[in-house]
């Protein structure tokens, strides 16, 4: 099993200036992941929420609370029905959601991991909208949602020829392997159109804004991108 070595959490609150509004940072920092006797590298993953309005989270709760409480109370059956009970819960979030989302927030996830040769990064970047600004009609609750991955092959095989060698493979046979398994990889990436290889770097790009989708520079509908990637899923 893997093992992690140090890990820190870091959270960070700043208010907004000018804006009653709060920045929020969730951190966590993996400083060594092992595997038997190989280090498999380091990583960091951040959830970080801009422009959140703390009243309006605590509008939020409380009506969430009061309306729950109002069903269990109609409903006691609710309490030994988990399904019903999840189902209650996420209708009760849908229908409080726009109190979340009138200050039109930003939530963002980079996510990166290094090893000895180099670093890989990830970073998902939604901005939501306000429901009652919107003008737009596919989609009122995101303004805009940025997706960027960027695998550099050499890190990524070092990783898979790490894992090998942890499982007791030689170092010929561990690095063949690795090689073969990233070279099967990137080929399905590019035949299903998922990825773009260009120095030695797979990239995955995604812009969406309600009505257009540019995925690895390639302009789109919504409904052709959603065919593409039901076509990967199926």
């Amino acid at each position: 099993m893997p093992q992690i070595d140090a890990f820190v959490a870091k959270t960070r609150l700043d208010r907004v200036k000018d804006k009653d509004y709060i920045n929020v940072n969730l951190t966590y920092e993996l400083d060594k992941l092992t595997k038997g006797n190989q280090q498999l590298g380091s990583g960091e993953w951040s959830l970080i929420a801009e422009s959140i309005d703390p009243s309006a989270v605590r509008q939020f709760v409380i009506q969430y609370n009061i309306a729950m409480q109002k069903q269990l109370a109609a409903h006691p059956e609710l309490a030994n029905d988990e399904v019903a009970l999840q189902e209650v819960n996420a209708a009760l979030f849908k229908e409080y959601l726009p109190l979340l989302q009138k200050s039109e927030p930003t939530i963002k996830q980079p996510v990166r991991w290094k090893n000895a040769l180099g670093e890989l990064n990830a970073n998902l970047d939604i901005s939501i909208a306000d429901p009652a600004k919107s003008s737009s009609s596919t989609n009122k609750d995101i303004k805009s949602l940025n997706f960027d991955v960027k695998l550099p092959l050499n890190v990524v095989t070092e990783t898979a020829k790490q894992l090998n060698l942890s499982e007791g493979m030689d170092a010929e046979k561990a690095q063949k392997r690795a090689d073969k398994q990233i070279s099967g990889m990137m080929t399905l990436g590019q035949m299903f159109q998922l990825i773009t290889i260009d120095n030695n770097t797979a990239s995955l790009q995604l812009r969406y804004t309600p009505g257009k989708v540019v995925f690895n520079g390639q302009e789109m509908s919504e409904e052709e991108f959603m065919s593409r990637a039901g076509r990967f899923v199926h």
